[in-house]
């Protein structure tokens, strides 16, 4: 399952076809953010092979959804993964151990729910932490603000 255009779409429908598993492999093509969620629960294993990403807000998601993830070393993977504990980090370029990764996961299905889990559970309270975080600065933000507030009815 591919979803999402770019400029290597037809390329990869190529190879997929001189691979002899172009009946095997869906190309969805682009979604709405919000009917992304739905593909993720049909998906035993998430990759991405991305060079850079911004936000990488598609990973995150995947791993929230209780997905073990493969993806290249780009800035940020290494903040959601645990490498061989929820998922792989990979070199960029390094297509053979890329190719190994999903394959062991393949043939070790019992290691896709328990990356998926902890997985989870890891980016989950990376979140907390960081909401919690947010709401000390916002506390702070606004106190500095008021202070001349607070100066005049406490004084």
């Amino acid at each position: 399952l591919i979803v999402g255009m770019g400029s290597l779409e037809s390329k990869l429908k190529m190879v997929s076809k001189g691979l002899g598993i172009d009946k095997d492999v869906l190309f969805i093509g682009a979604v709405e953010h919000r009917e992304a969620f739905s593909f993720y629960y049909g998906i035993d294993i998430f990759v991405m092979t991305s060079k850079m990403e911004g936000r990488a807000t598609a990973l995150t998601e995947a791993i929230l959804s209780r997905k073990p993830v493969i993806a290249t070393r780009f800035c940020g993977t290494q903040d959601s993964i645990i490498d061989g504990e929820t998922g792989f980090i990979v070199d960029i370029g390094d297509y053979e151990s890329f190719a190994e990764k999903v394959l062991f996961l393949l043939n070790n299905g019992h290691l896709i729910k328990k990356f998926g889990e902890k997985g989870c559970r890891y980016v989950s309270e990376k979140i907390k932490s960081a909401n919690s975080l947010r709401v000390l600065v916002d506390f702070w933000d606004k106190t500095i603000k008021n202070k001349q507030y607070v100066k005049k009815v406490c004084s």
